[in-house]
This record gives structure tokens, C-alpha cells and sequence, in this order.
């Protein structure tokens, strides 16, 4: 007898085979994502770090007070769109995380230190599907 098909329970016997690889695989795949995505975001993170300190030194803080990339401005903030602005980027679309997100700018005055303000960057990042807030440095200024 010649054989030329696989029967109906081969066939079953390879998917359950297969369903179970994923079922067990996928924890792994997702947390391998989750890694590769918080990662990313970190390099995405040090660069909008080098591009701020770049405008920082081109300029020499020597523009206007109200400048709204100065750290020491008062209540103004700025964004990435900021940056393309002064053309430090091309899009403020490649400062957003690995999950599409903004970068969020902070700026705070040093408590130990009250002639010093310091940017930081809020951003979220995904572990298992939980979202966990984060803060990082970026650069400081002196009055």
C-alpha cells in the first residue's frame, strides 16, 4: 500500500505538538520583547541626553532668558518638537519610547542646591503588560 497523505491523527497530532511549543514559548517570546523595547528605549534616552547637552554647549546659555530650552526659564517647558526646532533632530517623533510613547520633561530645582535646575524625563515602560513609571536624569543648569 502506497502512502501518500498523512492521516487525519498525524496531522492533530503535529498541532497539539505545536500548540503546546507556543503555549509554553509565548511568556518567554513576550518578556524577550518587553527587554528588547526597554532597552531600546534607554538608547533613545541617551541620545535625546547627548542632543540636549549639544544644545546646551552650542549656545552657551546665551540666549534669550525666556527661551523655553533654557532650564532656568521659570514655568516654561519644552519638548522634542523643540529641539527639531532649533534643528538638534529631524522629527520629534524619534524621541518617543519603544512603545510609541512620549518623553515627558520635568524640570526641577536642586533642594540642596538652589542656583542649579535639573531636566529629568518621565516615560513609561511595559513589563508582562503592567506599566511601570519611570524618571531619568538628562542635564542640569546653573543660573
Amino acid at each position: 500500500m502506497n502512502k501518500k497523505a498523512f492521516s487525519l491523527v498525524e496531522i492533530m497530532l503535529v498541532v497539539a505538538i505545536l500548540t503546546i511549543v507556543v503555549i509554553i514559548g509565548m511568556p518567554y517570546y513576550r518578556e524577550y520583547v518587553d527587554n528588547a523595547r526597554e532597552q531600546k528605549t534607554y538608547q533613545i534616552l541617551s541620545s535625546l541626553r547627548s542632543t540636549v547637552k549639544l544644545y546646551q554647549m552650542d549656545v552657551n546659555n546665551t540666549r534669550n532668558f525666556a527661551d523655553k530650552m533654557r532650564l532656568d526659564n521659570g514655568g516654561e517647558t519644552f519638548s522634542a518638537s523643540d529641539l527639531e526646532k532649533y534643528g538638534y533632530s529631524t522629527g520629534g517623533a524619534i524621541f518617543t519610547t519603544a512603545w510609541g510613547e512620549n518623553f515627558s520633561f520635568l524640570r526641577k530645582l536642586n533642594a540642596t542646591n538652589p542656583s542649579v535646575y535639573s531636566l529629568f524625563v518621565n516615560f513609561n515602560v511595559y513589563k508582562k503588560g503592567v506599566r511601570i513609571e519611570k524618571e531619568e536624569f538628562i542635564a542640569f543648569q546653573g543660573l
